[in-house]
């Protein structure tokens, strides 16, 4: 529990900071600070390491479903994307499973469940077609995608923590103008 308390010390000023957000008109700041109890921390800092996997994996079939169709008959770059994705389940599995949920955290998970519930689905899809193993015809998965690409979202508003892009690390989050 120690080491989690470190983390938490660590990563809950993150979570709560609202550093270059204009609140609405006549709300204070206090009104917009999340509030996170002591439980619901520890699941936002364990779905935040499920959620950079949902992410990272999502964006492989993404990457390979491009690389299939731009190419002529099997792109083997495009198969090793979906193997490396398929290999992913297992450890995003884990890592969504130590995420216990809390109450205030129910709507966050409900979302995870989908987007990963959308990714099996998109990857036992395509396997069956022969897409995953030996390049047989495409089943058409992008509405799938999208739509997992869409829980996604709706979990990462539904937290704080939870971004889908993060322009912290961004040439632009250096620029005088743009930390105004």
């Amino acid at each position: 529990m120690q080491g989690l308390k470190a983390i938490a010390e660590a990563e809950v000023p993150k979570l709560l900071s609202l550093e270059g957000l204009d609140p609405p008109p006549g709300v204070g700041e206090a009104a917009l600070a999340p509030r996170l109890d002591e439980q619901t921390l520890a699941y936002v800092l364990a779905a935040q390491r499920a959620f950079r996997k949902l992410k990272q994996t999502l964006s492989q079939v993404a990457g390979a479903l491009v690389l299939e169709a731009a190419s002529d008959g099997v792109s083997e770059v495009a198969q090793e994307g979906y193997r490396l994705a398929r290999g992913s389940m297992g450890e995003l599995r884990d890592l969504f499973a130590a995420a216990r949920p809390t109450p205030r955290a129910a709507h966050h998970h409900h979302h995870m469940t989908r987007a990963i519930a959308l990714l099996e689905e998109i990857l036992r899809t395509g396997r069956a077609a022969g897409l995953i193993t030996r390049g047989g015809e495409s089943p058409d998965l992008l509405p799938m995608l999208k739509t997992a690409w869409r829980e996604l979202g709706h979990a990462g508003q539904a937290l704080p923590g939870f971004d889908l892009v993060d322009f912290d690390q961004a040439c632009c989050a250096c620029h005088p103008t743009a930390q105004r």
